[in-house]
This record gives structure tokens, sequence and C-alpha cells, in this order.
């Protein structure tokens, strides 16, 4: 989830959980939306200050960092965002809009060339007045610098592959970065946003430890948690190891200061002791999957002045084996649908999510952008346990007085279904 602008808000305000999404079953649940007013006085007057709380423990106040092992730290995403802007950021609607550039790259506007040979050229200006933390102007030469580094292996991150497509990246002017593709790539004008460059690198603090041969070592560097220097719209105040980070609003943020005067994000693994912060007034709200969906119902209905917000996120699909498939009727398509429409889902998204999901047709949400276009293309299978019968009969299988089909030979239809674990 991109972390979205926090308003003027009072204490007690958003419990946040997620939902373990389900293609097969039903869409999924995590964070959605700022905090909203939970009383119905007004904010009070003077500075507005809120605590907020993630479920882990963070090394670095980077994402990439935290999880370059290929790892997760609840809540780091959203706390990337909160001192880091890029070009671009992905609305809860799933659009595109600019943040730190004028203009997003396309064919209509001409900042995005296609050639006849498949390459193509994206070109982005920079916001008038963008600058970094510390004052500094926000460049060219720093995104070209920040591709650099995203590319290169030896950093302590993981690379994104699609940034192979990259042909070479070219500061035109003090606020004009283009990139040249080798060939087609569809997220060409994501590419300073969320798609494969999340995070803007500063040229001026960074390149001399660079340079050097820093390396893998990079990661030490105190930039990284106590002196980070970042471009959006909160900045580093305080980092405490092992306890919290304390941002404070950036005046100079080119879109516009936050209405929030000060953040503190406390790093709490624990999810019960999250719970245990909301119901005390201790955290107004927590960032990114705070709580499993069972804590998080627990808790929201002992917080009745609180709120708990989800929004659909991803899914989970039942993937057929076909590679020797046992048994061999699974490479059956006629058998395979009529296992789907076996499948009570709705009860599933009832009894798993409590309803607060829904069954999904398409790996596709309804609240992604892309949905228009694909729904009428969608093949949708109600749940019909009788014509399920029907088709599996029609397969040469017989349902016994058990209530178990058995092929011709008096062997039984048996499926092995594995899953993992995760909440």
């Amino acid at each position: 989830m991109e972390p979205r602008p926090l308003r003027n808000v009072p204490a007690k305000t958003a419990l946040i959980a997620c939902l373990a999404p389900l293609l097969i079953a039903t869409a999924c649940a995590t964070p959605g939306g700022p905090p909203s007013q939970a009383g119905g006085g007004p904010a009070s007057a003077g500075p507005k200050r809120l605590i907020a709380a993630i479920h882990g423990n963070p090394t670095s106040i980077l994402y990439s960092l935290n999880s370059g092992g290929g790892g997760r730290v609840d809540g780091g995403m959203e706390l990337q965002g909160l001192v880091n802007s890029g070009m671009a950021v992905q609305t809860s609607g799933g659009e595109w809009t600019p943040v730190l550039a004028e203009a997003i790259p396309s064919v209509d506007n001409g900042l995005w060339k296609i050639f006849p040979d498949g390459r193509s050229e994206t070109t982005w200006k920079i916001r008038s007045g963008a600058t970094w933390h510390d004052g500094a102007p926000l460049t060219g030469d720093d995104f070209v610098f920040t591709v650099q580094l995203s590319r290169d292996k030896n950093m302590p991150w993981l690379v994104d592959p699609n940034l192979s497509l990259i042909d070479s990246a070219d500061s035109l002017d003090p606020s004009t970065v283009r990139i040249a593709w080798k060939q087609p790539y569809i997220r060409a004008d994501q590419m300073f946003g969320k798609g494969s460059v999340s995070v803007v690198y500063p040229k001026h603090i960074l390149e001399e430890p660079y340079t050097r041969g820093a390396g893998q070592n990079i990661s030490n560097l105190s930039y990284f948690t106590s002196e980070y220097i970042g471009t959006g719209p909160f900045k580093e105040k305080e980092w405490v190891i092992d306890q919290r980070v304390t941002l404070t609003a950036f005046d100079g943020y080119a879109p516009g200061r936050p209405k929030v005067d000060e953040l503190e994000v406390r790093f709490i693994p624990d999810a019960q002791t999250i719970a245990a912060n909301i119901l005390s007034d201790t955290v107004d709200f927590t960032l990114g999957p705070g709580l499993a969906l069972e804590e998080g119902l627990a808790a929201r209905d002992r917080w009745p002045q609180g709120t708990m917000q989800i929004g659909v996120s991803g899914n989970i699909s039942m993937n057929p084996q076909f590679l020797n498939p046992d048994p061999p009727i699974l490479a059956n398509v006629q058998f395979r649908k009529a296992l789907y429409m076996s499948i009570n889902r709705q009860e599933l998204v009832d009894t798993l999510t409590y309803g607060l999901s829904r069954p999904l047709d398409a790996n596709v949400s309804p609240e992604e952008p892309e949905f228009k276009a694909v729904q009428s293309q969608i093949v949708r299978y109600q749940f019909d346990p009788t014509k399920a019968q029907q088709m599996i009969t029609d397969l040469g299988y017989t349902r016994g007085t058990n209530g178990m089909f058995a092929d011709s030979a008096g062997s039984p239809l048996v499926i092995q279904i594995m899953a993992t674990t995760d909440d």
C-alpha cells in the first residue's frame, strides 16, 4: 500500500488489520486509507503529534535494506514512504499521479517515445522547488545516481530484474532525467514510484562513500538510520535503535507541508503488545499490516471509539500440478472446472475472513484499474455442487454409498491439497 497523507486528527484513530488473500476463496484485505477522526469533537489546537506502531523492528528506515535478504518488516514500506517521495505515486484507486514530477510520461504528452524497433524513452521533469530534507535541490543527477545504485548487484538489496531493460539514464539538465529502454516495458511510466525504483538516493551524500567502494557495507552508514535525508513529507528527527523513529513535518515539501507536525513510529514486534498499546491510548494507529485478522477483530470489539480499516490488496489461488499429476484426471480441464464449481467460496469468505472479503473470479481485483479492461473476458463459475457432481460422473466416475467417487476399477478419487501455514 502506498502511504497516504495524514490528516489533522486527534488521538485514538485507526487500528489496521490484515486479511490473508484467497483467490480461490476470497479477496484479501490490508491497510486502507489514512486515519480517520474517531471522536466527535474538534482537534485540539497547537502542534499536532501522533504516535504510530509498526509490527516489526526495522534496522533501517529503508524497506530495501530491511528486506535485502528476502524478508519483510510489516509497516516498513509505509515507514519508507513517509520520508521518501518519488516522481509518482499510486493512489488507493490504482491510478498513478505525479508527486515530485510535473507529469507522468505518456505517449500523449510526448514524454514517452516508442520507436519502431521496440526501444523507448521516458522523460521526467522534476517539480519546481523539490528539495532534499537538508535543503539541497533535487536534480536529474540524483535520479541517474539512483539508477546506478539500484542496478548494482554488489549493493545489499535485491535488484529488480526489470532494471536490466534500461539502456541508459541521463540527466538532460538539472531538472530533467531521461531513461532509455532496450525493449518494450509496460511499467516504464512507473519507474520512479512504486515500480522498479521506489527510493531516490542523494548523490551529494552517498556518491563519495559509494565510489570509494563501500559496496555491501553501505548499509552500515548512519545515513540509513540516524542521519537519514530523504525527499518525503516527513524528515527524521531521532532514531532510537530497536525502539522508535521520530519524524517532523518537512516545511519544504514541494506538494505541500503535512498537517501533522510530528509523528513518532514505534517498533513493536509483538502483535498483542500493539493491541494493548492501542487499547490503552498509547498508540494512535498502526502502519502497514499491524495485526492478524482475529487479533484485529478482538481489539476492534474492545475499542468502540476507534476504527479498523481494511482494503483489498491481493489474492491466493489454487494451482494444479500439471507435471505428472496425481491423479492423472487433474490434467482434464472439465474435471478442474467441476472442482471449482464444487467449492463454496462465499462460505470460505464468511468463515475465514468473517465476511470482510469476497470471492474473486480472476486474479485482477475489481479495485484495480486494469479490471475494466478484462472484466468482459472473465469466465465465472458459480457454486453448483449438483452440476459439479454430474460433470464428474460424465468423466466415468461413480459415486458410492459412502458418498465418495471411484473410477471403473473401484479406486477412490482422492486429491491432495497442500498449503502454507501463513496467517
